[in-house]
């Protein structure tokens, strides 16, 4: 599981990381930063959840169903009222 894999990543100094776990660090850090666009973050998750191979699937899927969110107001609506609109910080409780 990603969240498992990128917590023991955490764990691990910094020389002890190999460079596709310093990657997907950079990539936890891209989807922290409020100046990274929808695309790159878009990238940044598939990066580490998903295998390569089928990565340009979710690509696809997620350009669908963002045409399709825009033109329906209704949908796009309840997709407003039941997500967050910041960033869910774990740490703070």
């Amino acid at each position: 599981m990603a969240s498992e894999d990128l917590s023991i990543i955490q764990s691990k100094a910094k020389e002890e990381r190999t460079q596709e776990e310093q990657e997907k660090l950079a990539c936890i850090e891209k989807l922290k930063n409020k100046k990274t666009s929808e695309q790159e973050k878009l990238e940044a998750l598939l990066s580490i959840a998903i295998p390569e191979k089928n990565r340009e699937i979710y690509r696809k899927r997620y350009k669908v169903n963002s045409k399709l969110i825009e033109l329906n107001p209704n949908i796009r609506g309840i997709l407003n009222r039941n997500t967050a609109n910041k960033a869910i910080d774990l740490d703070e409780r």
